[in-house]
């Protein structure tokens, strides 16, 4: 269901970081060691050592160790020339970087850690904790979770970047675009000797202090640089770590032509139907008002929910082919903001194109654990990709894992290697069977109602009672553990009395304390036959709408039952109905598939 009107809400998105940074701040502080900046003698004192092996780092335990005094560090501002002009000023957009390096002696060269992001300047109010005054009193704000402050200190360069438009950058902010895309791009090819960089004086600054051997990572938008630049095949990017990033802005945004928010009470009664243009706003530093032309071509471009060239532009998956670096991902399956289908997809492609890869799935939100395992495993991974150090990460599990228990586990594979689609008919008996006879499908009907008065219920408690919101199916109790590894994916006969509709399904774990959520799946039936083009319902005509769930690891146990729940709106989710609506479903022509996995316990 489409509503034909401007609305614009970015907050989550920006509220969701400063809560992850936040939070990270103080675990990273805690469990990476770094309460201030590591001290240490620098190794590489004596002049002959040097010459015999110029090595900028030492190992302890096969891991590069902090050997350089942060109050020595080199710390440059610098402006990139790009090879863009976002604000259609005449002249290229440069990207504003300040770049923090370790006192290496002559002809020493360093790998870089490089973080781009759009938020420096709304993380202000925490910087008085997280100065490091470097060689020359020159300061740097670490406010990057400690990366600049932990990997200086362990011989790497570290480069941290405003976005385009953002912060002291030129340009405007794409949200996700070409352009925002390309800027980041030329920071790596900077360093790489490929692009120019300036300080404020206009004096030209040439990376020669760096291998040109580079790694992005960050959180969320952060996160999603990598992916964006990665899939560029930018030359001298060897490795990312994206967490809990977006991989296409239309699955961060849409499912099957709707707009999806983040499952707040205050994000069901509106849309995004101009976010990209409303948060672009948000995050402009106002520096060329050519930006405000921009801006509103975002406006007309971005469409009300339908995948058009606008998402197209913003779906770093059709890329994937291009990608020569080494992907080490982050994410967590309850994530609300950036939802799992972004680790999903971006994980299955990376597979077609055999790329270096490996993937922690928490059993997390937005706000992604700093473990000190974590930590470590990053550690590792920018040790072995940017300095070539054999440590052995590339042959241990490809992913770890948190179920529904909080208990981590090693997988060969994501989904689960052992994973098969299960499917389950819908019966007019209210139930989920698998290899149903002709006497249990009986031919029929069932109707539920969607609309304002329904939004009252509590869609999924209670399924022994009559709601006139909602369908429930269920399975008998299960008579084993049940590992459900993957995406759902539902197809439903179903018709509307009205022109416009939602259509929700819920997964829902039966048989604990209080029913368990699992997973959800939306769509806008207009959209019944293709995300790009949506086909007007007639009214009491039947469809067969096939849609996808968010995938999940959940185990269901022995003597619970997997409940599929079919409403309207769902009412944090989706945008709310403008006016009444009756659904009627044939069960016999609908059923659901489930990657499971038997688990005998």
């Amino acid at each position: 269901m489409k509503r034909r009107h401007v609305l614009f809400w970015p907050g989550v998105l920006l509220g969701s970081l400063l809560v992850f940074i936040v939070g990270s701040f103080v675990l990273a502080s805690k469990e990476i060691g770094v309460d201030k900046p590591p001290l240490a003698t620098v190794y590489h004192s004596n002049p002959e050592k040097v010459l015999a092996n110029s090595m900028p780092y030492e190992l302890e335990d096969g891991v590069t160790k902090p050997i350089y005094e942060m109050s020595d560090a080199i710390i440059e501002e610098l402006y990139v020339e790009t090879e863009v002009d976002s604000d259609n000023d005449g002249a290229l957009d440069k990207v504003f970087i300040t770049v923090v390096r370790p006192p290496t002696e002559d002809g020493m060269k360093v790998p870089v850690l490089y973080w781009m992001t759009p938020y420096r300047e709304h993380y202000s109010e925490y910087d008085e904790h997280f100065t490091v005054t470097g060689a020359d009193g020159k300061t740097f704000v670490d406010n990057s979770q400690f990366w600049g402050s932990h990997y200086v200190s362990r011989g790497y360069g570290f480069v941290a970047g405003e976005s385009l438009g953002t912060a002291n950058s030129e340009g405007c902010p794409t949200i996700g675009g070409h352009e925002e895309t390309l800027a980041a791009k030329a920071v790596v090819d900077w360093l790489n000797g490929r692009a120019k960089a300036f300080t404020a004086d206009g004096e030209e600054r040439v990376a020669d202090w760096t291998t040109g051997d580079t790694a992005m990572m960050g959180a969320s938008y952060d996160g999603t640089f990598a992916n964006a630049v990665a899939a560029t095949g930018v030359e001298g990017l060897k490795a990312i770590v994206p967490i809990s990033a977006i991989s296409s802005w239309y699955d961060y945004l849409g499912a099957n032509g709707l707009y999806v928010t983040h499952g707040t009470e205050e994000d069901g009664k509106e849309t995004y139907t101009n976010f990209a243009a409303g948060f672009s706003k948000k995050l402009w530093n106002g520096k060329s008002e050519n930006c405000l032309k921009v801006i509103e071509e975002m406006d007309k471009q971005q469409g009300d929910g339908d995948y058009n060239d606008f998402w197209a532009a913003r779906n770093y998956v059709q890329n994937v082919n291009q990608i020569k670096a080494a992907v080490l991902i982050a994410h967590g399956q309850n994530d609300p903001v950036v939802r799992p289908k972004n680790f999903d997809t971006w994980w299955e492609v990376l597979k077609t194109n055999d790329a270096p890869r490996k993937m922690w799935i928490g059993y997390t939100d937005h706000s992604w654990n700093h473990t000190p395992e974590w930590n470590l495993e990053v550690n590792r991974w920018l040790d072995h990709w940017l300095y070539g150090i054999e440590n052995g990460i590339m042959d241990e599990p490809v992913v770890r894992i948190e179920d529904n228990d909080y208990i981590w586990s090693e997988w060969e594979d994501w989904p689960h290697i052992n994973a098969n689609p299960v499917t389950f008919q819908l019966t007019m008996e209210g139930k989920l069977l698998t290899g149903a006879t002709e006497n249990e499908l009986l031919e029929g009907s069932q109707s539920f109602k969607d609309g304002e008065d329904m939004l009252k219920y509590y869609v999924a408690s209670s399924p022994e009672d009559d709601q006139p919101n909602r369908l429930i199916y269920m399975t008998d109790e299960l008579e084993s553990d049940l590992l459900l590894s993957g995406a759902p994916i539902l197809t439903l006969a179903a018709s509307f009395d009205a022109p416009e509709a939602n259509l929700s399904a819920l997964l829902v774990d039966y048989g604990g304390i209080i029913p368990e959520v699992v997973t959800k799946g939306w769509i806008d039936p207009e959209n019944w036959n293709s995300i790009e083009t949506p086909e007007p319902i007639v009214a009491g005509e039947q469809y067969t709408l096939t849609w996808d769930m968010q995938p999940k690891a959940y185990t269901f146990k022995k003597g619970h039952r997997i409940g599929l729940v079919l409403i309207g709106t769902d009412r944090y989710y989706t945008e709310n109905p403008t006016s009444e609506v009756t659904i009627t479903v044939t069960p016999a022509l609908s059923e659901l598939a489930l990657p499971l996995v038997k688990e005998e316990k």
